[in-house]
């Protein structure tokens, strides 16, 4: 088991007691947790208000995440981006992958935190 899915287990655990987590801090956990199971690389769908990228990134990094793939289609996600830069990540290039599940392709954005 990789360190950041015992990590976000671990903050599952606590969710479920009630914890208090911030909005940035669920993001990253709902983001782990859509795609632990589907893929080597944390996929992150929603898009992460500019209020919530400083504690997204420090828990994805609390965590050992490396890197993300930001799959977000929103007409928002070029802001999305630069907020990510602005907290010193860096924008790698194309991320894609094929979902097994309807043979499509999942295309994104890969960024290291």
């Amino acid at each position: 088991m990789k360190k950041q899915d015992k990590f976000f287990i671990q903050v599952g655990k606590e969710i479920d007691k009630g914890f208090k987590y911030t909005g940035g801090e669920f993001e990253a956990y709902f983001a782990w947790f859509d795609s632990h199971e589907i893929s080597d690389v944390i996929e992150v769908s929603n898009y992460i208000w500019q209020k919530d990228i400083e504690d997204f990134v420090d828990i994805m990094r609390q965590a050992g995440v490396k890197s993300i793939a930001v799959t977000n289609t929103s007409t928002g996600l070029m802001e999305m981006l630069h907020n990510l830069v602005d907290y010193n990540c860096t924008v790698v290039g194309a991320y894609k992958r094929l979902n097994d599940f309807n043979s499509t392709f999942v295309k994104g954005i890969s960024v290291r935190l």
